[in-house]
């Protein structure tokens, strides 16, 4: 059976968010045995979960559950990760800020290591990761100075970050990662229904999953927040839109 996706623009994340709750509500009436999960961000959950109840005025649904990026992967994953030890944020935050002060003496730039800036690098490696972007990538390409020697702290901090890593341990990066090479064995991907919302932005990885996900789903649908019929539509951002 050939997987079917569809894209679903509105003028807002929310108003979005309806018109992918009228599908949801179609095909969870349709198969009453079939998932059908509703992806959005992490930060969104739980006001997902009351306005699906409040919109499609259900008090229960067995087959339609809302849950993050983050909890779909670590579900998917479950058996695969057992083999390695994933790191947790403050863990991670641990290990920049220890790789900081035993090497506080190499920086160019950082010479005060305080716990914000070493949040800071962490919260930088792991973007750069989720994009794709390798320490070796990380070249100054203008004459600022300053900029120069604060990109090479980063790099020397995220190259010390992956040795100490290795391939044993995954942070939130690596398991975005593994998740977009592992969904195509996953059954339970391979019969529920998938729709995507809420999201502004997708990183490098975080875009990966969702094209897995795509592929592998029977039915996929995605919400996205993109003007394209409005007279005033050079106005909007539609860089989500073209991305996916």
């Amino acid at each position: 059976m050939q997987n079917k996706a569809k894209i679903l623009c509105s003028n807002s994340l929310l108003s979005g968010f309806y018109c992918l709750l009228d599908d949801v509500k179609k095909y969870a009436d349709t198969d009453m045995f079939k998932d059908n999960i509703i992806v959005v961000p992490d930060k969104f959950t739980l006001n997902a979960e009351r306005l699906v109840f409040e919109y499609l005025n259900m008090e229960s649904a067995f087959n339609i559950q809302v849950m993050s990026l983050t909890r779909l992967v670590n579900k998917v994953l479950s058996q695969k990760i057992k083999n390695y030890e994933v790191i947790s944020q403050n863990v991670g935050q641990m290990r920049v800020a220890k790789i900081m002060l035993d090497n506080k003496d190499k920086f160019a730039l950082y010479k005060q290591i305080t716990p914000s800036v070493c949040t800071e690098f962490y919260n930088t490696i792991i973007q750069l990761k989720s994009s794709g972007i390798l320490p070796s990538e990380l070249k100054s390409k203008n004459q600022d100075f300053l900029f120069s020697m604060k990109l090479e702290d980063i790099k020397f901090v995220y190259e010390e970050y992956l040795k100490q890593n290795g391939e044993a341990k995954l942070d939130s990066a690596d398991l975005l990662e593994l998740f977009a090479k592992e969904i195509t064995n996953s059954t339970f991907i391979q019969n529920s229904n998938v729709f995507v919302a809420m999201f502004d932005s997708f990183s490098y990885r975080q875009l990966e999953c969702v094209v897995s996900l795509c592929k592998v789903s029977p039915n996929f649908e995605i919400s996205l927040s993109a003007s394209t019929l409005q007279k005033n539509k050079k106005i909007y951002v539609n860089e989500t839109l073209q991305q996916v």
